[in-house]
């Protein structure tokens, strides 16, 4: 994507989000509104007025115009500008630069106000989508400002944002980020503050994002607070807009030296834009949880050491299905560095995983618990207070509220210690030469999807002589979902940097049954991924190299990112998504549901059905031309799906072709050009060439024609077309689809029955497998039940018998003498039986029969693909074939202008699914049908499909569903 605002190659925080031109491609945060609580901001800014948003300002207990007070604010326009700067051709841009922006002078005029009136202002948060707040006190451990104390201001504070993010969105809940503050590694120091977040109320809550900040080169910024509060982190961006004219930090409208935690907090909050616009329908739960998998490593390699300004190393604490193990943290960084790319294509399809049910307020569980020690805290000893917990939840954030009396705070440490051991450090030696007397609530983010069982420790620790106190008490509430056996498998870039240190990472073991995915979207390179079987692993292959083994194929979804990817399910029920690219998904067993996005898609929910189509017949003739021979259901299948996406060329098929063996075997090994020519001949038309032919063909191959070009070029001539026209027919009747029909109508030519399913699938499985008609109709007619209808009878009884019980009537005189003359002449009645039951007459008179005995094993596979090109092939069931409307309200759609799909093979049981096309009746959507030969075309809307070998009389109402979709 080309940005031609000047300032965007200065930007470069942009160079550490990922590929966030990718992201631009489709998304622009347009339609989210983002508030920022700050300063005021300069609305009229060439960069910033597109995007702003006057009609949301506060005017509730007083009217906030959402201005700077001072020509020496500028604070709210610069953190504007990171969040959405327009992309205008002037100046920069913001993260998210089609967002609204509305200001809140949070800092200026509302602090002069009454306190009601503060907290009634932050209750307006609950009107956003997003909230910014670049701003903080000093993490001091304030006894007002304990959230955890009821009376406190911070408790009044914190309720207030409880509200947002219980009421904000619709009841999905305002997202709320906040700055991680500045104090680090500064003269603060002196006065025993060192940094630790944990010392600011606001930064603990679970309804807060806090944010903390690095440098150009991933590093820690020195001055960035830390703390197990932090949930991400994001670049300390420095250019951004600055107030227009002689206001503000500099002369002009732009800024160069912006930065701190302040400027972390608003890039979060842009990134957060792009997944609200590219899904609306996520609680501000589901937010963080896609935040903190879809992190980046940063700063420091995990399993060395600190670097730097950081405090300590990268740990391994929660989950165990993040990248093959358990999720890292980083007191620094949080889950690590945001990364706009991977959080967005998560954000697209979190409700493939979730189910459609978004993390809310209303749908947090919480538990509490409690520990009385009063124990003495010795000098350089500890008193502990030891809870166990059984309360069966995954962990979203835990609370540790310590109530300590101590003579010398900054002799203590404060620790938190894990069921498995690990040590959660939320203090160490802070708070100068006072004496503490009060409790205090942490926040604790980095234990997100550890599980709340266990016997948790609380450990205050007197690290010097001279001062002693007492630990009164201890509380843990723990904030999460239920666990359930429903596991996400999230693999990131980061994987082989993790799997490197811990080998295990190699093996997705899941042994907790449920539905399982694999959430692969935040990959770039081509995925060849198969979820394996019972017994059988699965395969994750990432660019050409296998990245892990999932065991047994005990992971039963995945979706993938933005390669050329080629998904293939296992025998049971899977949902497959692979993103933009060009791809190549199919179900297998099972009832599958495939998706595809992106350029083009080959979706195959039965392992085989890509006949008909033109890469199909390629296919067939480049095996007849290299190998003379048809090729295997395997072969041709796999080869069919890749030429018919794009992801190989014809030419490169052959060029594939003729490195094999028997290729070599058929046309030698170093053969001159003519004799290669000459060869090409034989073997493709049964003759030898014309002297002139051969003489140009030579010529072409000497003047550097490749050998696979013109292989390609033979194999498409229309006289090897003719030549194989006959086979090629042949080898297509072989599509497992259309044996339906033939083993229902052998049921009711032979036993004059329906066929019961388990027999059905059975005789089907056997002609699939290779198993001639006639010799099924010749193991039909030895049972008892076909002796008793036909046993006995002349040939001439035999016909007429036939005609009786299989079509219901007498034969015409000549049609008896023809069928008869047959028998007469030595054809078995089993050859008989099979020709009579594949006549049109028959196959029409069981027409209506064979469509409800379909329907009766119930509802198969979904297949839908928001791409430019596609084709779908559902197999043997009743498939539900799904197509939204380009440029329609589904978020994965609206960027495409038109969109071309065939359909390989539509029958009477299947049922097409037209989303947001605005009929209001099927007889609307009929309209759009017609007859192109053997072929029936719909077109609208800019879709076009072909269902091949179809007839449009087979197209009723009743095929036909209907869904409305927001514009």
């Amino acid at each position: 994507m080309y940005i031609s605002d000047p300032r965007y190659t200065g930007q470069w925080h942009f160079n550490l989000l990922g590929d966030i031109e990718a992201i631009w491609e489709n998304y622009s945060g347009a339609g989210v509104s983002v508030a920022v609580y700050d300063d005021g901001m300069d609305q009229g800014h060439v960069d910033l007025a597109a995007n702003y948003d006057a009609s949301r300002h506060y005017n509730g207990r007083l009217y906030d115009n959402g201005l700077h007070d001072t020509s020496e604010d500028g604070h709210g326009t610069s953190v504007g500008g990171l969040i959405a700067a327009a992309l205008n051709g002037v100046g920069g841009v913001g993260v998210a630069w089609g967002a609204q922006l509305t200001s809140v002078d949070y800092l200026g005029t509302v602090q002069s106000a009454a306190w009601s009136v503060q907290l009634d202002v932050l209750e307006h948060a609950s009107t956003f989508d997003i909230v910014n707040q670049s701003y903080g006190v000093t993490p001091d451990y304030d006894i007002d400002s304990d959230a955890g104390d009821r009376g406190s201001w911070a408790y009044d504070e914190a309720q207030a944002f409880l509200y947002a993010a219980t009421n904000g969105r619709d009841g999905l809940g305002t997202i709320l980020i906040k700055a991680a503050g500045n104090e680090a590694n500064s003269y603060l120091a002196d006065y025993g503050i060192l940094g630790n977040a944990q010392g600011e109320a606001h930064n603990t809550l679970h309804t807060v994002i806090t944010v903390g900040a690095f440098e150009e080169d991933g590093s820690v910024a020195y001055y960035s607070n830390y703390g197990h509060n932090l949930l991400i982190s994001a670049p300390a961006a420095s250019n951004t807009t600055d107030r227009t004219g002689s206001a503000g930090y500099e002369s002009g409208a732009y800024t160069e030296d912006f930065g701190g935690t302040s400027a972390a907090t608003p890039v979060t909050a842009g990134v957060i834009a792009l997944m609200l616009e590219a899904n609306p329908d996520l609680g501000y739960r589901d937010v963080q949880t896609i935040l903190a998998l879809s992190a980046a490593q940063t700063g420091s390699a995990y399993g060395t050491g600190a670097d730097g300004h950081e405090l300590d190393r990268w740990m391994a604490l929660g989950g165990e299905t993040w990248n093959g193990g358990a999720m890292t943290f980083h007191q620094n960084y949080g889950f690590g560095a945001v990364d706009a790319f991977a959080a967005v294509r998560m954000a697209e399809v979190w409700g493939l995983y979730k189910g459609g049910v978004a993390s809310t307020q209303n749908t947090l569980i919480s538990m509490s618990y409690s520990d009385y020690p009063n124990a003495v805290i010795r000098d350089n000893a500890h008193a502990d207070a030891t809870i166990t917990v059984n309360a069966g939840l995954v962990i979203e954030h835990v609370y540790v509220t310590v109530d300590i009396q101590h003579t010398f705070a900054a002799d203590l440490v404060v620790d938190l210690i894990t069921p498995d051991g690990e040590v959660i450090n939320l203090a160490d030696r802070e708070g100068g030469d006072a004496g503490i007397a009060s409790d205090w609530t942490f926040g604790v983010a980095s234990l997100r999807g550890m599980s709340s069982d266990g016997a948790w420790t609380v450990r205050v620790t007197d690290t010097s002589s001279g001062d002693t106190g007492r630990l009164y008490d201890v509380g843990l509430e723990f904030l999460g979902a239920y666990e359930h056996a429903d596991d996400i498998w999230t693999v990131t870039e980061d994987f082989r940097a993790l799997q490197s240190v811990e080998t295990a990472r190699g093996r997705f073991s899941d042994t907790n049954g449920g539905r399982d995915t694999l959430n692969a979207v935040a990959l770039q390179e081509d995925v060849i991924l198969s979820l394996g079987d019972a017994d059988i692993d699965g395969v994750l292959n990432v660019g050409g190299a296998v990245w892990a083994r999932l065991t047994d194929g005990a992971i039963e979804n995945a979706a993938t990112g933005d390669g050329d990817d080629r998904l293939t399910g296992s025998a049971g029920n899977n949902t497959l998504m692979a993103g933009r690219g060009s791809n190549v998904v199919t179900g297998g067993g099972g009832q599958d549901s495939l998706f595809g996005l992106g350029d083009a898609n080959v979706l195959v929910a039965e392992g085989r059905g890509l006949y008909g189509l033109e890469a199909s017949d390629q296919v067939f003739r480049l095996f007849d031309t290299v190998f003379g021979r048809a090729p295997g259901e395997t072969g041709h299948q796999g080869y069919t799906a890749q030429l018919a996406n794009g992801q190989v060329t014809l030419e490169e098929l052959a060029a594939t072709f003729i490195t094999a063996p028997e290729f070599e075997a058929r046309y030698g090994a170093s053969t001159s050009n003519e004799a290669f020519v000459t060869l090409l001949f034989q073997n493709v038309f049964d003759r030898d060439p014309a002297p002139r032919g051969l003489a140009v063909w030579t010529a072409e191959l000497d003047n550097g024609t490749s050998r696979a070009e013109l292989v390609a070029r033979f194999s498409e001539t229309a006289e090897h077309i003719t030549r194989t026209e006959a086979a090629q027919e042949a080898f297509d009747a072989t599509d497992p689809t259309e044996l339906a029909g033939v083993v229902f109508r052998l049921y009711r030519a032979v036993l004059d029955r329906v066929p019961a399913q388990g027999g059905f699938l059975n005789w089907h499985n056997a002609l699939d497998r290779g198993m001639e008609q006639v010799e099924v109709v010749a193991l039909f007619m030895e049972s008892d039940e076909f002796q008793a209808r036909f046993g006995g009878s002349s040939n001439e009884d035999f016909v007429r018998l036939l005609f009786n019980n299989v079509l219901g009537r007498q034969p015409a005189q000549s049609g008896l003498e023809a069928w008869t003359a047959r028998l007469d002449a030595g054809d078995s009645r089993a050859e008989l039986v099979a020709d009579f039951m594949n006549t049109p007459e028959f196959v029409q008179r069981t027409a209506a029969s064979l469509d409800i005995f379909m329907q009766g094993f119930g509802e198969d596979d979904t297949l839908l693909a928001m791409s430019e090109t596609a084709v779908l092939s559902g197999g043997l069931f009743a498939d539900t074939f799904q197509f939204v409307a380009p440029g329609t309200g589904h978020s994965l759609a609206a960027s495409l202008v038109t969109s071309s799909q065939v359909v390989t093979d539509l029958e009477a049981w299947d049922r097409v699914r037209l989303d947001g096309f605005g009929y209001d009746a099927a007889q609307e959507a009929l309209d759009h049908f017609r007859q192109d030969g053997d072929d029936v075309i719909f077109a609208d809307h800019g879709m076009t499909i072909t269902f091949l070998n179809t007839d449009l009389a087979m197209i009723d109402a009743e095929m036909i569903s209907l869904t409305t979709l927001a514009a």
